[in-house]
Formats: structure tokens, C-alpha cells, sequence
């Protein structure tokens, strides 16, 4: 079986295999911190693929959403049509401020 190569869209990266390849990206500054993410989540949107950007500090949901709108013009297309998803680390991990590990891996499975 052939395994795919995907395209990650951050050239420090480059293509990785399909499906459940892990990955960690070290970064210095903010502004580093938005070029890969907002590199990752536009290729997977220009593949037709599901993205969900989970923003924590340094990033706000606001700024998050600004910096990816700028590299994707149609990015009111893919949030209206629930391609693309930009939540809170705060509300996805500690739902009403409680961790609970069954609720966030049945999470992770619905999307």
C-alpha cells in the first residue's frame, strides 16, 4: 500500500505522510508563529480538507482570524460552510473550566 505525501505548506516541513504524522515547530516571535500556521491551514484549505486552528497565547482569535483572511480572501466561504474552524484553547481543552480527556477525544473524533 502506498503511503500519500501531503503538503504541509511550511517549507521547513515540507510533504509528510498521510494522516496521523505528527510534527513540532519551535518558533521565536509571533509573526513566526502566524507565517506557519497561516501556511499549514491555507494548504489544507486549498486541498479541500477540514482545518481547525486551536489559538492560544500569544494569538487571539481575532488576530488569528485577520492574519488568515489576509492570505485567503474566500476565507468567509470556508468558515460559513464550516471548513474551516478558529476556537479558543481556553473553551476546546477546558470546557466550563474543567479538563475532561473522554469529552475532548470524543471532540477530536467528531471533527
Amino acid at each position: 500500500m502506498t503511503t500519500e505525501m501531503r503538503k504541509t505548506g511550511i517549507d521547513v516541513v515540507g510533504d509528510m505522510v498521510a494522516w496521523g504524522a505528527h510534527f513540532c515547530l519551535f518558533y521565536e516571535t509571533r509573526e513566526d508563529l502566524l507565517d506557519s500556521l497561516i501556511a499549514y491551514c491555507k494548504s489544507g484549505l486549498g486541498r479541500e480538507e477540514y482545518c481547525l486552528w486551536i489559538v492560544a497565547e500569544p494569538l487571539t482569535i481575532e488576530r488569528a482570524t485577520a492574519a488568515l483572511k489576509a492570505a485567503v480572501p474566500d476565507l468567509d466561504r470556508h468558515l460559513a460552510d464550516s471548513r474551516m474552524e478558529i476556537v479558543s484553547a481556553r473553551d476546546w481543552f477546558l470546557q466550563n473550566g474543567t479538563f475532561d480527556g473522554k469529552r475532548l477525544t470524543d471532540a477530536w473524533y467528531e471533527k
